[in-house]
Formats: structure tokens, C-alpha cells, sequence
């Protein structure tokens, strides 16, 4: 311990008061676990080691050599400039100061540092010694570090889906929503919020959607199709819901609900269900759709104490007008003979 020596006959040269002494080795051993350094300022202003534990010693990679040396001939100039830096700011203060660095060995490890900058005055006034205490807080940056990372990845799956995801409370509060969620409700993000999950939910569908949030909240994750919701203007969205229970030490928190918007993929199958059954040119029922009818009527319980009749239409000379007037004037025929069987049809034709 020849540098505590060192030191010991620093203080003794400069002769000051016990106070002084009692403050220096009192912030020393009572942080032994930290790295402690003891620096004496000096005109420039230069900051040179008295002391440095051995903790000191062994987390920030000096030796023995260092004490009695400045900040600036000890450290490697990057790491050594910006600490000469919060020393000086400790001077222009006159307070304590703390801050956060990195130490970077050759191996290529890190080492986080939260340090303490204590000033030191003497008789005058005037600032002295400064003594640092560095904490390792290498795993709880690592940790933080990796908290922060796993809250951006979710953050940018939640705020960059095409989907609706809200975050709902036990009780059916709207806690938070992504944009996707606006585009598709009509509302703003501040409109929604605290608004009720059920709120959104077409009258229809409420029970439904309950049930299923009732069954979400026993730790099953589940979805449902052909359910509708409101938009802010009134219309009806159809909607595939999934519903995942939000579980935080292993007890149910809440519920993401997720809207997946299916009205245009509603509106194009109804387009394709009405191609099947219509004739594309006339819009009149086809012959698939007039088969589906007959076997309703022909097999269905209800049906069979009822008569009903088949009737087939030919047009005379049809195949005469094509052949001579062309398929464009043909099919216009078609159009006209079809809107004439529309004004005859009504429930029961």
C-alpha cells in the first residue's frame, strides 16, 4: 500500500485540517467494493492521482505507475478527455457531480461505471482534492440495455402492423392502441383511448365478442371470423378477431385484441358468390343457381306439401338475329328480354 502512503504524506505536506482527512478516508472505505480514486487538483487545472484502491486498480486497468501521474498521462487520450472534462465541470460547480462512462479493455470487454465526483475545499475555499467513487453497474446496463431493445422490437411489431391491436384493461378499457387501429376505426389515438373495447363491437356481434374475451382471460389465446365493428362515421367493418391474454408474472394483466380488416375481402367474395350464380351478361340467375333452387324445393321438408312449376322460355328467331345482326346486337337483345322478366319477379318468382 505504498500509494495510501503516498497519499498519507500528501495530506501531511499539505497540512489540512482533520475535517479534510476525515472526509477523504471516510468516502474511501466506505465505497471498498467501488473503485475509489483520490485527485489533487493542481493548476491548468491538472488532476493527478493520489490514490487509487484496489478495485481502482484492477476494473479500470492501471498500476501502480499511475499514482502520481494526471488523468491525461495515465489514460488513453479519448477516455482520459472526457473525463478531464467532468472534473472540470466539478470546478465550475462546485458540487458534486455524477455521471456514467464505459471502460474499454484490449480484449474488447466493457466495463459500465457510474461515478461520484466529490470536491474536497480546504481553509480557502477552494477546491483541493476531488474524490471519485466508480460503482460497477456493468450487468445492470447489460439488462437495461436489453430491456430497451426488447421494448423497441416491440414497439416497432405493435406500431408497424397492418392490423388493429389494442391493449385492453380486465374491464374492457382501451389502454392503448397502434395506427393501424385509427385507420381503421375512424377515431384518433386520443379519442380511443379509455374508450370501451365494446364500444366498437356491433350489437349482433357483443355477446359473442364477450364470450370470447371471457375465455381469453382464462390464458387461452383464440380467434373468431365474421365479426363486425363500428366505424366512427357508422358503417359496419367486417372483421377477423384473435384475442391474446397479456400475462405478466404469470398472472393475466389484460387482453390484445387484434382487428384484421376483412370488408374488402367480404366484398370480393360476395362479388364472386354473385358470378357464380349469375349470368354475367344479364345479371339474371344461371342454370347453377336454378339447379340449387330446384333441389331446395324438391328435397326440403318444408316444401314438399307445396306445388310449384318450372316454366323454360325460347326465344323465336334468336339464333337468326345473332347470326345476322351480330353477337353485339344479340347480346343487347338478351339485356332487353332480361330486364322484361325482372318486372315479373317477386318473392315467390
Amino acid at each position: 500500500m505504498d500509494h495510501l502512503n503516498s497519499l498519507t504524506k500528501e495530506l501531511e505536506s499539505g497540512k489540512p485540517s482533520a475535517k479534510i482527512q476525515k472526509i477523504i478516508f471516510d468516502i474511501i472505505f466506505q465505497h471498498v467494493q467501488d473503485m475509489a480514486f483520490v485527485m489533487k487538483v493542481e493548476k491548468g487545472p491538472h488532476f493527478r492521482y493520489l490514490f487509487v484502491n484496489e478495485s481502482g486498480m484492477w476494473k479500470a486497468n492501471l498500476t501502480i505507475d499511475a499514482i502520481g501521474k494526471t488523468l491525461l498521462e495515465a489514460l488513453p487520450d479519448g477516455f482520459a478527455n472526457n473525463l478531464q472534462n467532468e472534473y472540470e465541470e466539478l470546478l465550475k460547480r462546485r458540487k458534486i457531480v455524477m455521471f456514467e462512462d464505459q471502460f474499454y479493455f484490449d480484449d474488447g470487454k466493457i466495463i459500465y461505471g457510474e461515478t461520484i465526483l466529490t470536491p474536497v475545499f480546504n481553509e480557502n475555499n477552494m477546491i483541493s482534492y476531488v474524490v471519485a467513487v466508480t460503482r460497477d453497474i456493468t450487468e445492470w446496463s447489460i439488462e437495461k440495455n436489453r430491456i430497451i431493445e426488447s421494448e423497441q422490437r416491440y414497439r416497432s411489431i405493435i406500431n408497424n402492423n397492418l392490423d388493429a391491436i389494442f391493449t385492453i384493461s380486465p374491464e374492457g378499457k382501451i389502454l392503448e392502441a397502434n395506427p393501424a387501429s385509427s385507420l381503421l376505426t375512424g377515431y384518433s389515438e386520443k379519442q380511443i383511448s379509455n374508450r370501451s373495447i365494446y364500444d366498437l363491437i356491433n350489437d349482433h356481434d357483443l355477446e359473442k365478442f364477450k364470450a370470447l374475451l371471457e375465455k381469453t382471460y382464462s390464458g387461452y389465446a383464440l380467434e373468431s371470423l365474421d365479426c363486425k365493428i363500428i366505424h366512427r362515421k357508422g358503417h359496419r367493418l367486417i372483421v377477423h378477431i384473435k384475442t391474446v391474454p397479456i400475462v405478466i408474472y404469470e398472472e393475466i394483466k389484460g387482453v390484445y385484441v387484434i382487428f384484421k380488416d376483412l370488408s374488402e375481402q367480404a366484398k370480393n367474395m360476395e362479388m364472386i358468390k354473385f358470378m357464380a350464380f349469375h349470368d354475367q351478361l344479364t345479371g339474371l340467375l344461371n342454370r347453377r343457381a336454378m339447379l340449387e333452387h330446384l333441389n331446395v324445393h324438391i328435397y326440403s321438408l318444408s316444401k314438399k306439401i307445396q306445388e310449384f312449376a318450372l316454366i323454360s322460355i325460347d326465344l323465336d328467331r334468336f339464333k337468326y338475329l345473332n347470326d345476322t345482326l351480330g353477337h353485339l346486337a344479340g347480346d343487347e337483345i338478351l339485356k332487353r328480354v332480361a330486364e322484361r322478366l325482372l318486372q315479373f319477379q317477386n318473392e315467390k318468382c
